[in-house]
């Protein structure tokens, strides 16, 4: 009993051992493309105090997001993604500026996906760091650039279709560091789809093996 348990054991080391060698070896997708619904936290004072949970949303009705997102090896990858937001005026819901506006911002952030290490591609958390460019018609400095750091999750429903859940703090940089008003946190929640590689090549159809594709030549017997 204990040397059947044994032999098992040792075949579950060696077949997760070669499951993640072949993991490594396979890119999850060459090209993820994301459309989302995306929220804006934007109080006027962020990191200046604790938020206020209840108001300051810049959401409804059309907050879109598209993004693009580039797979080189071991998890990292590089990432663009443009939002769409507007600061509406609501006495029950105000807006920090006290002014209606729209809300545009671009990002280009690096990407490592935790999958990598996890050798899974089901759930895929993963840490973003980037800069970002934001202009908000209402704010005193209508552009602003910056950094952000973020977290998110993606989870694949069936084959290359899945979704995606993410957060962002954003620190402005130009044109006043020591401003909390420019600062902001982004959400994100909507649909990803990944991209993949073509077929590999089938090595039986590669140069050294062009002999498959010849046709066979009976030259009949030679005389002696």
């Amino acid at each position: 009993m204990q040397l059947r348990l044994l032999l098992v054991c040792v075949a579950f080391v060696f077949s997760t051992q070669a499951l993640g060698q072949y993991y490594y070896k396979v890119k999850p997708y060459r090209i993820l493309a994301g459309l989302s619904y995306n929220l804006v936290y934007d109080d006027a004072m962020l990191f200046g105090k604790i938020p206020d949970v209840i108001n300051y949303w810049v959401g409804p009705p059309t907050p879109l997001a598209f993004s693009l997102d580039y797979y080189f090896l071991k998890g990292l990858s590089s990432e663009a993604i443009i939002s769409y937001n507007f600061y509406h005026f609501n006495p029950a819901n105000p807006n920090p500026f006290g002014r209606e506006g729209f809300f545009l911002s671009t990002a280009l952030n690096a990407k490592y996906s935790f999958s990598y290490i996890m050798l899974q591609q089901f759930l895929d958390p993963f840490f973003t760091l980037g800069l970002y460019y934001a202009r908000k018609i209402p704010a005193e400095y209508v552009n602003t650039y910056g950094v952000n750091a973020g977290f998110g999750l993606n989870m694949m429903l069936f084959g290359n279709f899945g979704l995606q859940l993410r957060g962002t703090a954003s620190k402005a940089i130009l044109p006043n560091f020591f401003k909390t008003n420019d600062n902001f946190l982004h959400f994100h929640a909507g649909f990803i789809f990944k991209f993949q590689d073509g077929e590999e090549e089938n090595v039986f159809i590669k140069r050294k093996y062009k002999w498959l594709d010849k046709k066979v030549r009976f030259r009949g017997n030679k005389k002696l």
